[in-house]
């Protein structure tokens, strides 16, 4: 499922604070996994899908959303 991906690599970055990654790129990984959370109840009404159901029309919607309903700035979705 998608967001145990995103929850088992925040697991494994967080031991890296202060050794090569900084809290705020720590801070940003959990932030993009709450916006995925969002996103997903917002489009679809679930809490979690399979990450064989994240194709382009996925990623897609996820930057309209970011845009649109986040105000997030064209870059930063981007980066995300």
């Amino acid at each position: 499922m998608l967001l145990d991906v995103y929850e088992e690599h925040n697991k494994e970055f967080e031991p890296l604070v202060g050794k090569g990654l900084s809290f705020r790129t720590f801070q940003k990984y959990k932030t993009i996994k709450g916006y995925v959370a969002e996103f997903l109840k917002y489009q679809y009404g679930k809490t979690d899908i399979y990450l064989n159901h994240v194709d382009y029309q996925f990623i897609k919607r996820f930057e309209i959303y970011l845009k649109s309903v986040k105000h997030c700035c064209h870059n930063t979705a981007m980066a995300i």
